[in-house]
């Protein structure tokens, strides 16, 4: 899972890797690498977009390609491949969304940029913080636009905690608390979400990787140490795992991931300042049962958030970059410093010592 450990961050900032120019398409024609579930979420949001078009759908299983046609009808005459490569030879598109088994995302996203394309991938960006350092140097070198799909980047209630935050409204950040639980466990059972080869990892790799990134990204601080343990079970990989986390800015975290849970994906994240604090509870991953969001002063008395953000997804920020009306809201820096955690999560979970990130 991890590999040899050495955390030395990129020089490039967490803003980086939008083109060198404003891109201005007409129309971006999008090619679809996997078809499976997580797709599911992505087609129609590019559907529902004017300014797209999506001119190929490519995955081994037939069966898959004729589930997404026969769910997504305006799909039915987009032309089928199994393999990605034969599609960029074929269909020479301007831009590729990417769903598939994490260990795939590595070749498929340097064959796309190699092919000219720009890239929305699911997350993880890829399994190992040495392929995100190469994809992130490929990319950079390509002048295409990378784009790692986290979603609590572009959610109403999570901008809010992010704004909140870097507005001073709470002060200074001291203390976060995350608790994710799910089925996992059972509901994965024999897929290759827990095959080590396939995804990379367990647990923390899979649903985890959202945790770790908005803690992150909410908080403008990375995260420095970690002390990690875990319960695999009968897998070769993690399902439960609770982390003490050490932020650059002096903050303490305590995270749990618990993948062999009687809930539904559920989610409660805390954000303790020097002013106040701000509660996302209860918000269920992928429904749309919104979380409650609560923000308590320095008086501990309740205030109304007011208003919140205007929502987005990253489907729609993906093309308004191409097109040069916005900048990538969860970039490829984001997703390679939640392979950097990962790495030393693991390893402390593998050593028992608290594992530093530089």
């Amino acid at each position: 899972m991890a590999g040899g450990i050495v955390y030395a961050l990129p020089a490039t900032c967490i803003t980086s890797g939008q083109p060198k120019e404003p891109l201005r398409v007409t129309s971006v024609r999008v090619a679809i690498i996997g078809c499976g579930n997580f797709m599911s979420h992505h087609l129609p949001r590019l559907l529902a977009l004017p300014e797209d078009q999506i001119v190929a759908l490519v995955d081994p299983s037939s069966r898959a390609l004729a589930a997404t046609k026969q769910r997504f009808p305006a799909l039915a005459d987009v032309p089928e491949f199994a393999d990605h490569r034969a599609m960029l030879r074929a269909m020479a598109p301007d831009a590729v969304e990417i769903a598939t088994p994490h260990s795939f995302h590595y070749p498929q996203i340097l064959d796309a940029f190699a092919a000219g394309c720009h890239v929305l991938v699911e997350k993880p960006l890829v399994c190992t913080a040495a392929e995100g350092i190469d994809v992130l140097a490929k990319r950079d070198a390509s002048g295409r636009i990378l784009l790692v799909s986290y979603q609590n980047h572009y959610l109403p209630p999570f901008r809010y905690v992010q704004e909140t935050i870097a507005a001073g409204g709470i002060g200074d950040v001291q203390f976060v608390t995350g608790l994710q639980s799910h089925g996992w466990y059972d509901e994965q059972r024999g897929q290759w979400r827990q095959d080590p080869k396939l995804a990379g990892g367990g647990q923390l790799i899979d649903w985890g990787s959202h945790l770790m990134d908005f803690f992150m990204y909410a908080t403008g601080q990375a995260i420095v140490a970690v002390m990690a343990r875990e319960l695999r079970f009968d897998l070769q990989v993690d399902v439960d795992m609770t982390i003490a986390a050490r932020f650059a800015g002096g903050a303490l975290g305590s995270i749990s991931h618990i993948g062999n849970a009687a809930t539904p994906s559920w989610q409660d994240l805390g954000f303790y300042g020097s002013k106040g604090t701000l509660l996302l509870r209860s918000s269920r991953t992928h429904t749309p049962v919104d979380p409650e969001l609560l923000r308590f002063d320095a008086g501990k008395q309740l205030v109304d958030p007011g208003a919140l953000p205007e929502g987005s997804n990253p489907d729609k920020n993906f093309i308004d970059a191409i097109q040069g009306r916005d900048t990538v809201r969860s970039t490829g820096e984001h997703g390679l410093r939640v392979l950097r955690v990962n790495e030393a999560c693991w390893e402390s979970a593998r050593t028992g010592r608290e594992v530093p990130i530089a």
